[in-house]
């Protein structure tokens, strides 16, 4: 998130999700690196529940699956989907 890009497709993906969401919203978000070994997020996001530090603070996480057309629509149609559930949530 913090280059704005990945190398992954899905990581691409949300990064390009946040970025339409914030233009809709007019807002700024910053983002920041953080090392792996500094970050519980981490672990959660590779290990989910079996991460020694969530089991430690008693957090329960699942895994969300991403629908395949997020990843493989083109942007304006992934552009429209952001901007109707925005309009949607915010009433």
């Amino acid at each position: 998130m913090v280059k704005g890009a990945s190398g992954s497709p899905v990581v691409e993906r949300m990064a390009i999700v946040v970025a339409l969401a914030c233009a809709f919203l007019r807002t700024r978000v910053w983002f920041e690196y953080i090392q792996s070994d500094s970050n519980w997020s981490d672990g959660a996001s590779r290990k989910l529940d079996l991460d020694v530090w969530c089991q430690t603070n008693h957090f329960e996480l699942a895994q969300m699956d991403l629908l395949e057309w997020v990843i493989t629509s083109p942007t304006p149609a992934l552009w429209e989907h952001t901007e109707g559930e925005l309009r949607a949530s915010l009433g």
